[in-house]
């Protein structure tokens, strides 16, 4: 029996998990993460103006599939010798593997600008859960809120904050161009609706340091704050690259097309803490859309390899970008296989609701993958070679 050692239990590490249990039964998987219950990052900037977040448990969803689930923290990973250690509630232990899946995800980067981490919050578990009590006393204030960060985390929590707090001064700050990977269609929707939601849009403003309730730009402007919500950035597990894996510049894994590690062919990177490079010749978007088909991949390559089969490169072809606008109002940007955008976009409650039943089947496909033999489809292009590793 091959040991199979699964490191995160969130989006990637959960199909993995699933997929593989379903399509080889010469494995034993365990999957190890620090909650027993999984969490919708999705959801979070709902959970943030206080959204009840469902409670989903990972022993649960996992019922049935044979998978080892291990609560605790995965302190030191031993290449060399197919071991890690993991910090649980009963002592540290040592569990050994055949063959490991690193599914570690991402944070928000807070180490770049000075301040950040004192004063504040981020779209992350931890600070989710002070954001949300924080944000309900300062809307009965009229307080300030800003919000660095224009990527899709930063705009969806913009819109989600200034929809339940009307009362709020809510300002969104960019260092580039607001919807920048959008197009003209797309990025006019975006800034009028922000606009008439009562959302400030700030672009091509860097931030030179954060002080307590101000910030300061590096062309020494001063915007004070009552409350600061940092969403700029991503940040990768050390663990990694303390054990000698090859990783890139951010700290992800760097894999081959087969989303093996280039350094450690029996060691598989899913999700955002891998740096896969897809067939268009861009490095993958950090969402579920591209964490749950990877993972399903690897899954699919993990199997082969234990069967002693050989692994198949990664297809993979996207679709389109999905926005949240509040509860009433998104934007679906279409786009080409390669992720840039096409002229098409939807709008409006029709978005909205798109982009609602996708959050939803990122759940049900967890259920459907362990209920029909490890199912679960993604768009995929025509076949193309020149796929390197992408190291950044």
């Amino acid at each position: 029996m091959a040991q199979v050692v699964i490191i995160g239990g969130g989006y990637g590490g959960i199909l993995t998990a699933i997929r593989l249990s379903r399509r080889q039964n010469k494995a034993q998987i365990t999957l190890i993460n620090p909650r027993d219950h999984f969490v919708e990052r999705i959801r979070l900037h709902q959970t943030a103006v206080g959204t009840k977040p469902r409670r989903l448990s990972i022993p649960e969803m996992l019922r049935g599939t044979g998978v080892h689930f291990q609560q605790g923290w995965v302190t030191e990973i031993r290449p060399d010798h197919k071991t890690l250690c993991v910090n649980t509630d009963q002592g540290v232990i040592t569990l050994p593997f055949d063959y490991l899946v690193y599914a570690l995800g991402s944070q928000t980067r807070r180490d770049q600008v000075p301040g950040v981490e004192q004063y504040a919050f981020s779209l992350d578990l931890h600070s989710v859960e002070g954001l949300k009590p924080a944000l309900t006393q300062l809307g009965t204030q009229a307080g300030r809120v800003l919000i660095v960060g224009g990527g899709l985390s930063g705009i969806e929590a913009s819109a989600e904050i200034a929809e339940r707090y009307p009362a709020l001064k809510v300002e969104l700050i960019t260092q580039g161009e607001l919807g920048s990977n959008l197009s003209p269609e797309g990025r006019n929707y975006l800034r009028q609706t922000l606009t008439q939601m009562g959302v400030g849009l700030r672009e091509h403003l860097k931030i030179s340091r954060v002080e307590a309730q101000q910030i300061i730009t590096v062309s020494g402007e001063t915007l004070p704050y009552d409350l600061l919500l940092w969403t700029a950035g991503f940040n990768f597990s050390p663990l990694a690259q303390s054990a000698g894996i090859k990783v890139n510049g951010l700290g992800q894994i760097i894999v081959d097309p087969e989303l093996r590690s280039v350094s450690h062919p029996f060691i598989y990177g899913v999700g955002d803490a891998a740096c896969v490079l897809l067939p268009s010749g861009r490095a993958q978007r950090l969402a579920c859309a591209t964490a749950m088909p990877i993972a399903a991949h690897a899954a699919d390559n993990l199997a082969a390899s234990i069967a002693r089969q050989t692994p198949r490169a990664l297809a993979f072809s996207y679709t389109l970008i999905c926005i949240s606008l509040g509860r009433r109002k998104g934007l679906v940007q279409w786009v080409k296989g390669d992720d840039s955008p096409t002229s098409r976009i939807t709008t409006g409650f029709k978005a909205a609701v798109i982009k609602e039943l996708i959050c939803r089947y990122t759940i049900l496909s967890f259920y459907l993958a362990r209920r029909f033999g490890g199912f679960y489809l993604w768009s995929q292009p025509k076949p193309q070679s020149g796929f390197a590793p992408a190291i950044r």
